[in-house]
């Protein structure tokens, strides 16, 4: 029979498991992936528009293979919390976080201790208890980490060294408590099957790397797209004898499936000794001819065939089709 001094004794390969099948080829195929984009942009002014939100969408397809596959769908809710993907799920994109929304809600403890994890709450001590309930509410990438891969690298390493030392003390409370051996046993057991030990990988996760490494790259694009309406307000006025025009940006925050997604508008007004006239369209900002023809590429090594259907994609411009062409991609790439 499997005991606790099994389990501890053997957390380090446990670890290291994590560490070559998923840490160190996503961080990995994270960081090729966020050069090349990097490089695509025409400018440094459309890099730092792109917010550090926007990157945590596209970094979703290696935690949601990394996190929901391998942790068995209990702790990854906790994710939907952290504030930079708050803002992105604010575009009800539900479908691209599926694997975020529809993981189980059961407590982090049954992920490190299986179906036992209640009733070892109560043998292993209030500080263990409490150092694995805050696994709930950790997130393996932070805001501040998503632009840096080495950063974003760190951040994954540190997520899964939480998890390694809250099993490392979990195991070591049981150990060391009164419980007969007989019951130890039991949790050494439960232990050696909850989803942290039973589900470890023992390939890469992502599968090869220059293929996440363009779907991680692919999807920053399709962010991109999905993030280049905007609405634009335009007014005309007369104010005696002078006329004029202003003109205002604000951002749009749905899908264009959304029932709420606007809809071009007209207003007039008029008074004493003025008129105005004011009209709100949807106004699509291009992405640039390199964007587009790196898009295209990886698009054609990925599905076979151009993101962008038409040769004359220029001459007629960019608009809702290619936003709604975008947030479907984001969703096949993320499936």
């Amino acid at each position: 029979m499997p005991t606790l001094n099994d389990y501890h004794d053997r957390l380090t390969g446990l670890k290291e498991k994590y560490m070559r099948y998923w840490v160190n080829p996503y961080s990995s195929a994270y960081a090729d992936a966020h050069e090349q984009f990097h490089k695509t942009l025409d400018d440094q002014s459309k890099y730092d528009a792109m917010k550090a939100e926007l990157f945590m969408m596209a970094v979703t397809l290696g935690i949601g293979a990394g996190l929901g596959a391998l942790y068995g769908k209990t702790a990854l809710k906790a994710v939907a919390f952290d504030k930079a993907l708050k803002i992105v799920c604010d575009r009800n994109m539900n479908r691209v976080f599926n694997l975020m929304h529809t993981v189980s809600s059961s407590p982090s403890g049954s992920f490190l201790v299986g179906a036992l994890w209640d009733e070892a709450a109560k043998k292993v001590g209030d500080t263990v208890k409490t150092q694995v309930q805050k696994l709930m509410t950790s997130v393996p990438v932070k805001e501040q980490t998503i632009a840096n891969p080495t950063s974003f690298r760190n951040s994954l390493q540190n997520y899964l060294l939480d998890y390694v030392i809250a099993a490392r003390d979990t195991c070591i409370a049981l150990q060391d408590s009164n419980l007969s051996e007989g019951e130890k046993q039991k949790f050494a057991g439960a232990m050696f099957d909850a989803p942290f030990f039973k589900n470890a990988p023992v390939t890469e996760i992502i599968g090869p790397q220059d293929v996440a490494a363009k779907d991680i790259e692919l999807s920053f694009y399709m962010v991109l797209l999905m993030n280049s309406d905007r609405i634009m307000k335009t007014t005309y006025y007369v104010r005696g004898a002078h006329e004029g025009k202003r003109v205002s940006y604000r951002p749009i925050n749905v899908p264009t499936t959304d029932p709420k997604y606007p809809k071009p508008t007209s207003s007039h007004s008029h008074g004493l000794g003025y008129i105005e006239d004011t009209f709100e369209t949807i106004d699509y900002i291009s992405p640039g001819s390199k964007v587009a023809e790196r898009i295209d590429k990886l698009h054609n090594e990925r599905f076979g065939s151009k993101f962008f259907k038409d040769a004359t994609f220029f001459s007629w411009g960019f608009d809702a089709n290619e936003i709604r062409a975008a947030e479907k991609m984001n969703e096949r790439i993320q499936a």
